[in-house]
Order: C-alpha cells, then sequence, then structure tokens
C-alpha cells in the first residue's frame, strides 16, 4: 500500500502543481507556516503510520525545487529532505519514503 497525499491547485493561471513558484523566502514559508506543506503531509504520515508500505512527500513540484537562494542552495529541496526525514519518524523504518519528480525536474 502506497499514501500519496497529492497537492491540486484550484488557482487562476497556475492548473498544475509543477507551476507553483515564488521566491525563497514565500518557499520557505510555503512549507513551514501553519497550515502548510509540512502541515498537510505529517497529518496524512500520521494516517498512514503502521498502515503504508510506502509514503510519497511530494508530487512534481518542479517549479518550486528550481528557486534558488543563492548560487546552488535550493531551499525547496533542503525542505522535501528534512520532510522526509520527519515523516520517515512517523512511519517507521520498515516504510518506503520517496519524492515523486516531474520527468523534467532533474
Amino acid at each position: 500500500i502506497m499514501l500519496y497525499p497529492m497537492l491540486f491547485m484550484d488557482v487562476p493561471g497556475k492548473p498544475w502543481r509543477g507551476h507553483l513558484t515564488g521566491s525563497a523566502a514565500d518557499t520557505a514559508s510555503f512549507f513551514t507556516k501553519a497550515q502548510g506543506y509540512n502541515a498537510f503531509i505529517t497529518h496524512y504520515a500520521n494516517l498512514g503510520a503502521g498502515r503504508a508500505d510506502a509514503f510519497v512527500i511530494g508530487s512534481e513540484l518542479k517549479s518550486l525545487t528550481a528557486v534558488t537562494s543563492a548560487p546552488g542552495v535550493y531551499p525547496a529541496v533542503s525542505a522535501l529532505v528534512s520532510l522526509a526525514a520527519s515523516v520517515k519518524s512517523i512511519v517507521g523504518a520498515s516504510c518506503k519514503v520517496t519524492y515523486a519528480a516531474d520527468w523534467s525536474e532533474y
């Protein structure tokens, strides 16, 4: 069983989550604000703990993972790595934790 919470966009001009972007500060806030992305994903991690064999922390956030705060520094990538560690501590060592990149992302 794989739990795959997915962010859907219902915003004019941003019909696909892959187009979500902003500044480096916006990116940090997107993950860490109250009811932000980290809260969304950890909510589902808690629901799936002990029930899922795999958990996907995000999917196709290609524009967000391309944002830099300095040359070679990608805040969303760092946030996803940290989120993956948090989720792993919730779902346990036997559960696979991954990110589903868009084909053009890397």
